[in-house]
């Protein structure tokens, strides 16, 4: 018989591992430049040509940040980077300044068609004023950020209250109330700021909590003495002229004007 022949072949009695199944490989994460390129995408394909467009235009601005939301509402990071403030103040920022476009979007529309969700915006306040809570913004202190952040609060209160104030319980009023008041308790830089204080005592006048219409005035009075003719301001007793003077006190005053010009207030 052949050196090769057998009934049983050699290779029959030897057992093949079997090779482990590997773990898929996880899809890509989508990048903060492709994230970035996706939002500018979609805002230049918008015609906004109808109030349904900038409604859509605001909600792909703001619809990145649901992802980077704090548990309690109160704070949104993007990134580990800042200003020259806190990282709380930083995060105080990521949920004030969606405020600038979620209150104009709920002027004169009821809740249910402006596209925004009023009851996160509760939540997050709701933690954020509440000093035993871990998500609170802080109280503020002289020349800090967090007066810079209660300005859009104010714009809320004095022109969408049925929506961000009345749907408060009251121990949220009140500490909402007291936190916001330390805009006329603190120093703020001799510029721009001083509109902060205008909008905040707006939005606590037009809710009935405490507030310093003195205060306003004053506030008011500054920018006149900064007044140069034919539209121009300096931004504070200087010669700085800037990109503040539009994208603040031009802005600001616009605001301003707008809120007191309204039934309440007229």
């Amino acid at each position: 018989m052949s050196e090769y022949s057998s009934s049983t072949s050699s290779f029959d009695a030897v057992p093949v591992p079997m090779r482990p199944l590997e773990p898929p490989v996880p899809a890509p994460t989508e990048s903060a430049a492709d994230a970035a390129a996706k939002t500018a995408w979609k805002l230049s394909m918008n015609p906004l040509s109808s109030h349904s467009d900038v409604l859509s235009a605001l909600q792909t601005l703001l619809a990145p940040l649901d992802s980077h939301m704090s548990a309690g509402a109160a704070r949104v990071k993007v990134g580990h980077t800042s200003g020259h403030f806190d990282d709380t103040a930083a995060e105080l920022e990521g949920f004030a300044r969606r405020l600038w476009g979620a209150v104009p979007a709920g002027i004169g529309l009821p809740a249910s068609s402006d596209g925004i969700d009023w009851d996160a915006y509760m939540d997050g306040i709701e933690h954020g004023v509440d000093p035993n809570d871990s998500e609170y913004w802080g109280a503020a202190v002289d020349k800090d950020q967090r007066l810079v952040e209660m300005a859009p609060f104010g714009f809320a209160l004095a022109t969408i209250p049925d929506k961000i104030w009345r749907p408060l319980i009251p121990e949220t009023k009140m500490q909402l109330a007291t936190w916001l008041m330390a805009a006329n308790q603190r120093t703020t830089p001799n510029n721009n700021w001083h509109f902060f204080r205008v909008l905040v005592n707006l939005g606590l006048c037009r809710v009935g909590a405490q507030h310093s219409l003195s205060g306003l005035h004053a506030a008011l009075d500054t920018f006149e003495e900064w007044y140069l003719g034919d539209g121009w301001y300096s931004d504070g007793p200087t010669q700085q002229r800037d990109y503040y003077i539009t994208f603040a006190i031009h802005f600001y005053s616009l605001v301003y004007v707008y809120i007191v010009t309204q039934p309440f207030f007229a």
